[in-house]
Formats: C-alpha cells, sequence, structure tokens
C-alpha cells in the first residue's frame, strides 16, 4: 500500500472505533480499503496456490464477505484492533469457502507423481514427507487424478508379487536409487531388470485414458414444470413422493431437468428447496447417492443435471450461449461432462436444453438450433455426446434439427408423445440428438407415458405436464 493509502486505512479505522464499545456495522468494515486489498490479496494467491479455483473469484469474495459480517457481532475493540479482527475473518472465510469447494467436488488428492519424475533427486535417498504433502496440497486437483489414481492401483495390483513391491515403493516415495540399494543392486541393472517391465505394465493405463467405448447406461430428460416455483398443487410436499417414483422408473443414472426454480443459494451456487426434498427421499428411502447441479445463470426456469454419484461424477458444467438467438432472457444450453465411475474411461458431454417455447416460435426455434450446431462445430467435445431437453418442436413445423444433421448428431428413436395439452397428449416436445458413436450403438428411446394412467388430466396437475423420456444405450 502507498503511504496515502495506508493513512486512509487508519483514518476510516479510528473513525469507527471513535464511539466505545461499538460494534461496527457491515457497510463501515467493507468501506475500509485495508477489507478491499485483503480480500483481491487472499483471493488472488488461493487461485495461485489452487488452480482449480480459478474462475470462482466472485463466489469466494461472496462466502468471504458473508462470513465477515457474520462474524461482527463477536468483534471487541479491547481484544484486538479492527484491521486484524477482519484479517482474521477473511482468512477463515476463504478456509470455508476452500474446503467446502474441495469437499463438494472431491478434489482431494493422495497420488505422487510419475516414475521418471522420482528417478533425479540430486542424489537424495528418498522424497521427503514434506515434499509429499506439498505436491498432495499444492498440486492441480481434478478429478481426472482421482480416476487415474484407481487406473494406477488396477494395474499395480495385476503385476507379479516383485513388481508391486516396488511400484508401492516409488509411489511411496522412494527413489529408484534408494530402493536399488536396499536390495544389493545397481542402478543400471534394477533399472533393466524391473523399470522395463513397470513401464509396460503402465502403459495399459494409456489405453484406458484415451477413453472408452460408451457401453450400458441409461440417462432421461424431463420437464418438471417449473418445480420449485410455488405453483400449486405441483409443488405440494405431500407430492414428493410422485416424483421419486418416476425418477426410479426411469432407471436413469443421470437426468437432464428443465424448469427447475432455484429458491436459494449455497456458496453462490443455486439451490432448489422442493428438489432437495426429492434427493433426500432418494438417498433416505432408495439407498442413492443423488446429487444436483443447477445453472448457475438464467431466469426463474432453469435447467439442472441430477445424477447418481455412485455412477457418475461430473468434473464441469456451464452455460453456453452459441448466439445471439440464446441472448437477453432466452434459456441457456446447460453442458455438463460427466465421467464414469464403474466404466473407467468412458466420458459423456450432455447439453440439455430448452428452447422457445409457442408455435409462433418455430422461427426463433430453428435460429436457436443453427446456432447451437454452429457452436458445435467449433468446440471440441467428448466422442460420446447426447444434447438432450424440451425442445417445443411441434410435430406439423418443419423439422429445425437438420442443421445438427449436417454436423453429426442424429435424433434418438422416435416417441409417440411426451407433452401433455388440454389434457391430451398430443406433441413430441422432448427429444435426444446423438453424436455418432452413439449412435451406432443398440439405442432405446420411451416416454414414461403410462404411468399416467391415461390420466393425463390428473397427471399434469399434480406431477408435470411433461413425462421423463428415457435413452438407454446397450
Amino acid at each position: 500500500m502507498t503511504k496515502k493509502n495506508i493513512q486512509s486505512v487508519r483514518t476510516a479505522e479510528t473513525a469507527i472505533q471513535t464511539v466505545a464499545n461499538r460494534i461496527p456495522t457491515f457497510e463501515e468494515v467493507y468501506a475500509m480499503p485495508y477489507v478491499q486489498e485483503s480480500i483481491r490479496r487472499i483471493i488472488d494467491s488461493n487461485v495461485k496456490q489452487y488452480p482449480i479455483l480459478a474462475g470462482c473469484e466472485d463466489d469466494i469474495r461472496q462466502e468471504i464477505l458473508i462470513h465477515l459480517n457474520g462474524e461482527l457481532s463477536k468483534f471487541n475493540a479491547e481484544q484486538s484492533s479492527l484491521q486484524t479482527f477482519c484479517r482474521m475473518s477473511i482468512q477463515t472465510g476463504m478456509k470455508v469457502f476452500r474446503r467446502a469447494c474441495f469437499r463438494q467436488k472431491r478434489l482431494l488428492v493422495r497420488i505422487s507423481k510419475p516414475l521418471h519424475d522420482f528417478d533425479d533427486l540430486g542424489g537424495k535417498e528418498s522424497r521427503t514427507t514434506e515434499d509429499r504433502r506439498g505436491f498432495e496440497e499444492y498440486a492441480e486437483n481434478t478429478v481426472n487424478t482421482e480416476i487415474l489414481r484407481r487406473d494406477v492401483q488396477e494395474v499395480i495390483a495385476s503385476c507379479p508379487t516383485d513388481l508391486r513391491r516396488i511400484a508401492k515403493r516409488l509411489l511411496d516415495g522412494e527413489t529408484v536409487a534408494a530402493i536399488a540399494k536396499s536390495m544389493g543392486m545397481a542402478n543400471s541393472t534394477f533399472r533393466d531388470r524391473y523399470l522395463g517391465q513397470l513401464r509396460r505394465e503402465f502403459g495399459k493405463l494409456t489405453a484406458l485414458s484415451l477413453g472408452a467405448e460408451a457401453q450400458a447406461f441409461t440417462i432421461s430428460t424431463w420437464n418438471m414444470k417449473w418445480l420449485g416455483g410455488n405453483v400449486w398443487p405441483l409443488n405440494d410436499t405431500k407430492n414428493t413422493h410422485l416424483y421419486v417414483e418416476e425418477i426410479i422408473n426411469t432407471k436413469a443414472t443421470i437426468l437432464a431437468l428443465q424448469e427447475i426454480s432455484p429458491s436459494h443459494a449455497k456458496n453462490g451456487i443455486p439451490q432448489c428447496h422442493y428438489l432437495d426434498l426429492i434427493v433426500r427421499r432418494l438417498n433416505k428411502h432408495h439407498h442413492g447417492n443423488w446429487f444436483y447441479v443447477i445453472a448457475v445463470k438464467g431466469q426463474s426456469q432453469r435447467l439442472a443435471f441430477l445424477y447418481d454419484q455412485r455412477q457418475w461424477t461430473l468434473s464441469q458444467f456451464q452455460s453456453i450461449t452459441p448466439g445471439k438467438a440464446f441472448g437477453g432472457r432466452m434459456r441457456k444450453p446447460f453442458l455438463g461432462t460427466f465421467l464414469s465411475v464403474t466404466q473407467p474411461g468412458l466420458t459423456l458431454d450432455i447439453i440439455a436444453v430448452h428452447l422457445k417455447a409457442f408455435p409462433d416460435a418455430a422461427d426463433k426455434r430453428k435460429l436457436q438450433i443453427e446456432q447451437l450446431a454452429a457452436w458445435l462445430k467449433t468446440h471440441k467435445l467428448a466422442a460420446n455426446t447426447i444434447i438432450c431437453g424440451d425442445t417445443n418442436i411441434y410435430k406439423d413445423e418443419p423439422d429445425p434439427a437438420l442443421s445438427l444433421n449436417a454436423c453429426g448428431f442424429v435424433e434418438g428413436g422416435n416417441t409417440d408423445g411426451t407433452a401433455i395439452f388440454q389434457n391430451q397428449l398430443k406433441q413430441r416436445f422432448d427429444r435426444f440428438y446423438l453424436s455418432q458413436s452413439l449412435a451406432v450403438k443398440a439405442v432405446q428411446v420411451k416416454s414414461l407415458k403410462a404411468s399416467a394412467l391415461g390420466n393425463y388430466k390428473q397427471y399434469a396437475e399434480t406431477i408435470s405436464d411433461h413425462f421423463p423420456v428415457v435413452l438407454s444405450v446397450e
């Protein structure tokens, strides 16, 4: 800080503390240059230290300020200066956000460096505990690293006993030189006899990391009719079990949802109270580990992903704006990248969409799909990519999806009807479009319309005016 800034900090603090035993207001503290600068510095240093936090700066700032506001009632001018109190509160707020972020994304890494990094340690016998902990704490943590760790363990388990012991010692931090010395042989002999075999065994990881072909999985798309938007009786909490039954009936492990209305936020991430109740019931009564994310950007009707964490890890998610047709208040496509827990190497990119509604918006929908197709041509996604959601495409309008066909996507299946209008099942709004690698698989698409037992009016009034539509890849 400059001398002028330091003086302004002291002036502000003195002004706040002139009234004895008075707790400063949040506005007064927030206006202090010292507080603003301290928040900026701690965010910058943490983003450099933990690269996974990049892009979360606004959320971090919000969490720190919320924590600081909550701590102000504890301030005692006789025990510490206001600057010290604020600095400690800011540091604690940063730790709270970091811990919540890492826990939620499961980003703690417990894996050592690659084998070749241990070959040259300048004569040191082994990597110190501090070095290993430093790597574990400051490494650029990713979900892919956790998957790699599992793959490494599988390869080690398949090795002969002598190789397995050596591999574990290397991953525990011992150097090649130290292991060779303990076995009574020269480095060159050790390398020739063991490292060549180990490298061939670990070469098997290449096949895993290149991406596996899609095996059997089931996903669903469902417009839940303004869930959480206080539209009675749809949000009557007594109906929670009806939503849960439909989700279970889909047998899907990922659901792309539309018309989710956020009710509050947690750590800057939108939450829906009603969806919380559904997830709680799913996990309690059906022994699942379900979780959901809602698009951060949007109006009262947003897109979301609901998925079973026993089957999938969501490595990243974002709203995308392919073009001007998705600008303003338009619902933006929601992209999620899912990594299979049970099929190592399998990655799914899913783009959930909710296109412009009403019959007179056919031209707008056509433009939206054209701009999405153009976006797909310039962005590299997983080989297994799915576009799904409420397209609002009417049966009697020209199919606007030809532009998706031109960039390699084909519609997956054809259901009779998915949406209820005037108590009748008339339209096929909810659709799937599949990339080439999925299109050649055995694919089945079906609507769960049978669950209404023909009483579409009651279903629309108690659950939704759309049925879940299910995609099964065999």
